[in-house]
């Protein structure tokens, strides 16, 4: 059996789309999913959207840490960060399930990040049910953009991240097309069905040729945001 591991597109341009290289200003890089809003935020409020070991270095940040963009290995500069980490959802190592590997950060300049995912264009709101066979593409900061098969409802898996290990239940499993669908860095890209753009999770970990995502409904409803 492979071992599972939790994986972290370079752009310096304004605005700069989604499905590039970001990450919390001790993070080497992960990729910026998608931008979002509170339910119950202001209009003018932009998030990133991404995961907690992007954006709050899995547990060891704090609220109002610079978000880099480009992340730190791709030459951000701490000194002119892009958001702000805002929330987390905290990574569980006590045995106990985790459901989300989830954080969002208040973009400094709502008109520095473009909606746009590079290479795919605009996401196609609501999200959409995944269902298994399912086609599904995404754009990471690593592989670009790929395609893949769901083939897994209910994964539950541990994912190593550094010494320490996390349990995770009913995760989607996505199988790699005829490239790898994802390697390290791509932690935090939107998975969208292929055909419509609709959204159906968010990667975070991955080993052998299989990628693990969190249901987009369950990581939305866990911090009350919607996708832009």
């Amino acid at each position: 059996t492979p071992e599972i591991e939790a994986g972290v597109i370079t752009a310096l341009k304004r605005p700069t789309a989604c499905g590039v290289s970001v990450g919390h200003y001790l993070v080497p890089a992960g990729t910026l999913g998608c931008l979002a809003k509170r339910d119950d935020g202001k209009p003018d409020e932009i998030y990133i959207l991404s995961n907690n070991h992007v954006l709050a270095n899995t547990n060891n940040a704090e609220r109002g840490d610079p978000i880099l963009e480009p992340g730190l290995t791709d030459g951000g500069n701490p000194a002119h960060p892009i958001a702000h980490l805002t929330e987390f959802v905290p990574l569980r190592f006590d045995g106990s399930a985790n459901r989300v590997d989830l954080a969002i950060a208040r973009l400094a300049r709502a008109a520095e990040v473009s909606p746009r995912i590079a290479g795919i264009g605009l996401v196609r709101n609501p999200p959409m049910a995944p269902c298994l066979g399912q086609a599904v593409r995404k754009r990471g900061r690593t592989t670009l953009e790929t395609a893949g098969e769901i083939v897994d409802l209910s994964a539950d898996i541990e994912v190593r991240y550094g010494l320490r290990t996390a349990f995770f239940e009913d995760q989607l499993a996505i199988n790699d097309g005829t490239v790898p669908f994802s390697a390290a860095g791509d932690s935090g890209a939107l998975i969208l069905d292929a055909a419509e753009s609709r959204p159906v999770g968010l990667l975070f970990a991955g080993g052998g040729t299989t990628t693990f995502a969190n249901p987009i409904d369950l990581a939305l409803e866990k911090l009350k945001i919607r996708i832009c």
